[in-house]
Parts: structure tokens; C-alpha cells; sequence
């Protein structure tokens, strides 16, 4: 929120004497504001009103029918609007039943999702959030990511997110380097440790197909493009 923005949700007027100011009020006016989260108004003698504001920062849009923006607490402030801001990843497969509405607690696809929002807040992290263009949550399989363009897929599952969090920025690294093919459509983190399952963007003749050790990952088969939503 600009300046000019917060004086005219005060209904403050230049010249206004302080003295009569509500102050509850006021700060009641600012709080409508849904992307406020927390605000402070008090006098400041002898002729100024002092007001500090806590935004809420949009790190999500939940899904729910209805499009909602999720904050850092993984709480929903406000509906979306077209005049919102984008670039933020969008959560599909979630419920209302999965927050933590009248004090619940939340489910365990919440709390995985909210994992991976968190990760990817980190400046080092080899999946941003900016990066991120959908989060799809599986009851039985757990979270598959698209990110960084809309035909690349990540498939996360559930649980041990930094762990394979290293392992995707060994593969992105080889698939940088240009080993065997240059760029992918699927990675399938949800396996074992030693056990990387990549699916090229182009499927490669099966004399091509890499068997490989490299930067501490194992890329064991090359499969060909699947449905992400199978």
C-alpha cells in the first residue's frame, strides 16, 4: 500500500484536529483493508498521527473453486482479484478441510505444500517459488510440481524435500551440461535415493538411452513423456 492509499483509508483530512481523532477507529478503517495484517495508529503532539502497517505477502494462490491468496502462515487474507499481483505458484488439489480453519490443526498435504513454498523462499533455492507455475496435490502420491515452464514436470511425492531438492540440482546440472539430451519433461524424485527417473523432452532411440552415475545421483531409465495427470 502507497501512502496515498493508507491516508484516504483513514478518512484523515489535512487540518484535522488530532485531539478529535478516533484513533480505534482509525486504525478499524485501515485493518478493512485485506492485504493489511497488522496496523498501529496514535498521536504523535502536537499535530500528527503516526500509523505503522504490517502487509500480508501473497506467496501463493489456493485453488478451491474459487482462487484465494495463501500468505507466509499458509493463511488465506484475502479472494483474488484481477488486479492482484501474479507470479505466484497456484495449489491445486486442496480442500477447505485442509487448513487450519477455527483453530484445527492442518492436514499433512497442507503442511507439504507449505514445506515446499518455504523452500523455495530460500535465495539459493534450485526451485523458487518464481519459478513455480503449479503445485498438485495427490492424496496417495503427493506433490507434482510445474515449474519453470508449463511442460516441465517435477514430481516431489511426499516428505525428505531438501533431500531431493539436492538431487534435482544434480540433475538440472547434467541436463545443463548437455549429457545425453538437452533438456527435459519429467523428473520423478518420488523413488528411492539412488533412483532418478527423467524423461527427456524428446524421446531418444533406445540406443541412446543414458545409464549413468554422476554427481552423486543415478539416472537408471529414461522413460517416455507421461500424462501428469494420470
Amino acid at each position: 500500500m502507497g501512502k496515498e492509499e493508507i491516508i484516504k483509508e483513514t478518512g484523515i483530512n489535512p487540518g484535522d484536529n488530532i485531539l478529535s481523532v478516533n484513533i480505534s477507529m482509525v486504525r478499524k478503517k485501515i485493518m478493512a483493508n485485506p492485504w493489511v495484517a497488522e496496523a498501529e495508529v496514535g498521536r504523535k503532539i502536537p499535530s500528527g498521527i503516526i500509523i505503522k502497517i504490517i502487509e500480508h505477502k501473497c506467496i501463493a494462490v489456493l485453488d478451491l473453486g474459487k482462487e484465494f491468496l495463501l500468505n507466509e502462515n499458509g493463511e488465506i487474507f484475502k479472494e483474488k482479484a484481477a488486479a492482484d499481483p501474479e507470479g505466484v505458484p497456484v495449489i491445486q488439489g486442496l480442500t477447505f478441510s485442509d487448513l487450519n480453519l477455527s483453530g484445527s490443526r492442518r492436514t499433512a498435504a497442507f503442511d507439504a505444500v507449505m514445506n515446499v513454498l518455504k523452500l523455495g523462499q530460500k535465495p539459493e533455492s534450485i526451485l523458487p517459488n518464481n519459478e513455480i507455475k503449479l503445485i498438485r496435490v495427490d492424496r496417495e502420491i503427493g506433490l507434482t510440481i510445474n515449474a519453470f515452464d508449463e511442460t516441465k514436470t517435477i514430481k516431489l511425492g511426499y516428505d525428505n524435500y531438501q533431500d531431493k531438492y539436492e538431487r534435482l540440482k544434480n540433475v538440472l546440472h547434467y541436463v545443463k551440461n548437455g549429457r545425453d539430451f538437452p533438456d527435459f519433461e519429467t523428473v520423478d524424485l518420488n523413488n528411492s535415493v539412488n533412483r532418478i527417473v527423467v524423461s527427456p523432452a524428446n524421446k531418444l532411440p533406445s540406443n541412446k538411452l543414458p545409464s549413468d552415475k554422476s554427481d552423486g545421483f543415478e539416472i537408471r531409465d529414461v522413460i517416455e513423456p507421461f500424462n501428469p495427470a494420470t
